[in-house]
């Protein structure tokens, strides 16, 4: 009983597990599909990014409270996401090469 149930809760996690480049494909319009596009002339590329770096990065945008233009738009962009939405981007960031 014990294993049916295990496997019923890791099938249904699996079914709401979030894309990584689904969310990514808001960010590809200012950095690119391969995120190597310099957003705004001003970002950095941030292809492989670390997975860490990348979360850290859009926390400060989504809990910003006084930000210049580019930072707005990061902010309007990100305070949308879950921290699931946030780590799955990341790890697919991090893959980009």
């Amino acid at each position: 009983m014990k294993e049916k149930l295990l496997l019923i809760l890791i099938l249904s996690s699996a079914l709401f597990a979030v894309d990584g480049a689904a969310v990514y494909s808001k960010c590809a319009m200012c950095h690119g599909v391969n995120g190597k596009h310099r957003a705004f002339g001003k970002s950095p590329r941030i292809a492989g990014w670390k997975i860490k770096q990348t979360i850290s990065v859009l926390n400060i945008f989504k809990n910003m409270s006084k930000y210049d233009k580019f930072a707005r738009v990061m902010n309007k962009q990100v305070s949308k996401l879950s921290n699931a939405q946030i780590e799955a981007v990341a790890i697919y960031i991090s893959k980009l090469k």
